[in-house]
């Protein structure tokens, strides 16, 4: 069976539930995760699949719910040979942006650049990158070191005094992925300007922090804000990399759980 990806936006989140196709022909799916509840006060709703090796998408609409099968009829052109690094989790954390003109832009490159170098460095980067070439006893070693670096740089953050910009926005995280973000904000962005970001993932033994240059791709418009999601323009490369696997990772980790019996 397939697996199919729904994006359901709500007025200040997008929803997403994973599925299996029990009638491919009639889009028919069939998951723990779903209930005619998450329909009710939908705006849209986005699906994900792959036809053979090639990751596809399309807008949906719900139709019908026949005992547990749930069936959707597609409402806009499919979208074929999205790339792996446009395939989009969930995150609900929070993002920290910037707005910038194209006169700033350089300035902003040389910024990630020197904050990229520092993010690679620090501990927790090095164990990421060689805990699965370690034996049983040593990757134990190397997690609970993880773990005591990721609750030091906690509390250093807490007690430190951290320099504060103004001008940044916090904004209410909705997904992430290789190619870029997705976020929930209150107040209109223009979309001519790029998107300094700040980004510092942290679930359970997880820690991915990034730095980009972004652009503004889709605005969706909702009775409470704007959902925005961005392209990144520049980021670096091993950083990227880090986001890639963080999505296949928990991706794979919330089908278990959607599709388990």
């Amino acid at each position: 069976m397939n697996k199919v990806v729904l994006k359901i936006y709500q007025p200040e989140d997008v929803k997403t539930v994973y599925a299996m196709f029990v009638d491919e022909k009639n889009f028919g799916i069939k998951s723990n995760s779903l209930s005619e509840d998450l329909f009710m006060d939908s705006l849209k709703i986005n699906a994900l699949w792959y036809e053979g090796d090639v990751l596809v998408g399309a807008d949906v609409e719900y139709v019908r719910k026949d005992k547990d099968i749930y069936y959707f009829k597609i409402t806009s052109k499919i979208a074929k040979g999205l790339k792996r690094e446009h395939y989009r989790i969930d995150y609900k954390g929070n993002y920290y942006i910037k707005l910038i003109d194209m006169d700033s832009v350089s300035e902003f490159k040389r910024l990630i650049d020197r904050k990229s170098i520092q993010a690679k460095t620090k501990m927790s980067n090095k164990i990421k990158n060689i805990i699965q070439k370690e034996t049983t006893n040593m990757q134990y070693v190397l997690r609970f070191l993880l773990e005591i670096d990721l609750k030091l740089d906690t509390i250093l953050e807490m007690i430190g005094d951290k320099e504060v910009d103004l001008d940044f926005m916090l904004v209410d995280a909705i997904d992430i992925s290789g190619g870029g973000i997705s976020f929930f904000s209150t107040e209109q962005i223009d979309k001519d300007l790029y998107l300094y970001i700040e980004g510092d993932i942290r679930e359970a033994m997880n820690r991915v922090t990034f730095y980009a240059l972004g652009k503004v791709v889709t605005e969706f418009k909702t009775p409470k804000g704007y959902i925005y999601g961005v392209e990144f323009k520049y980021i670096d490369h091993e950083l990227r990399e880090d986001i890639i696997r963080f999505v296949f990772e928990k991706d794979r980790e919330l089908i278990k759980r959607a599709l388990q019996s």
